[in-house]
């Protein structure tokens, strides 16, 4: 009935547009088609329709499949505990993830369209264009350590950005993961700090004071300044 009016239009002078309908196979199975018909003039009368019609079963299982797939990825994406973007490369959020928007206290809806320090503020903002444009030009994924603010206080995330590329295969936008590792990177620091300090008296052990003394001695060979090194046993200390 649908095909029926599209064609009484066309015949009525009604301009041609590529329709899609269900059609129907000799076993009674339905398929999708596109059409596209125009009109048959004689001595200034339309007479008749000729076009084409196109199975586009094909393409139709090929969007499906997209979207399943990104249905799966959205899926796994809100179940993560990661912080999930998509921005382009102009650094302008066009996906986050609802564990995202819940780390930074607000909806999805508030992120997207805004700039990617909204959702994770690293210490410049420069440093953010800089390793989307890198993803871009290598066309490979990137890792780096960065802290940003988080409310009232100082976080350390991990973060992974990840070239997502358009039918043509040119990088558009970039996926990006973080995940927060304040907790880890306070580790990291507590066992440097043990591995350099004695843990009795607080001074620094050979490891800290070796490591002291290679800065000072590069520091004063860059400013051609001399170097006094004072060396004293004391009694009693432990």
């Amino acid at each position: 009935e649908r095909a029926a009016r599209a064609m009484a239009g066309i015949l009525a002078g009604q301009p041609s547009q590529l329709t899609e309908f269900m059609a129907l196979r000799k076993d009674g199975e339905r398929f999708p088609v596109m059409i596209s018909a125009v009109t048959v003039m004689r001595d200034g009368l339309a007479v008749g329709l000729k076009g084409f019609l196109l199975d586009i079963t094909p393409r139709r299982v090929a969007e499906e499949a997209v979207r399943v797939s990104e249905e799966r990825y959205r899926t796994l994406a809100e179940a993560a505990h990661d912080v999930i973007f998509i921005t382009a490369l102009d650094g302008v959020l066009q996906y986050v993830n609802s564990y995202a928007a819940r780390y930074r206290q607000c909806t999805p809806a508030h992120l997207v369209g805004k700039p990617l320090a909204a959702l994770i503020p690293w210490d410049t903002s420069d440093r953010q264009i800089e390793e989307i444009r890198k993803v871009a030009e290598s066309n490979s994924p990137t890792y780096f350590e960065h802290s940003g603010a988080i409310g009232t206080q100082v976080a350390w995330l991990h973060t992974c950005l990840a070239p997502l590329r358009d039918d043509q295969g040119r990088v558009t936008s970039g996926l990006g993961v973080s995940r927060d590792v304040t907790e880890l990177a306070k580790l990291r620091d507590e066992l440097r700090a043990l591995s350099l300090v004695d843990e009795l008296t607080g001074l620094h052990n050979r490891r800290g004071f070796l490591g002291l003394a290679q800065q000072q001695f590069a520091l004063a060979e860059r400013n051609r300044e001399e170097v006094t090194i004072l060396l004293a046993d004391v009694d009693g200390l432990k």
